[in-house]
């Protein structure tokens, strides 16, 4: 894991966002879509889980880093 991890963290984050909000219109315009949307928000969740340990790792090598030059 590296620092540049956080680009594609974010990335996963804006999709996790794409995906809970594409559950929520379909069960709204569908309910019976309800199986699928759950599905959906629960590979959302995971993205964001994913997501945040990788910019909880990258901050904690940042902050190994700033210690060492120091």
């Amino acid at each position: 894991m590296s620092i540049n991890g956080i680009g594609p963290a974010l990335a996963s984050l804006h999709s996790a966002q794409s995906l809970a909000a594409g559950a929520a219109h379909s069960v709204a315009t569908q309910p019976e879509q309800l199986p699928d949307a759950l599905i959906q928000l629960n590979q959302a969740q995971l993205q964001t889980q994913l997501a945040a340990k990788v910019i909880q790792t990258s901050d904690q090598m940042t902050k190994s880093l700033i210690d060492m030059i120091a």
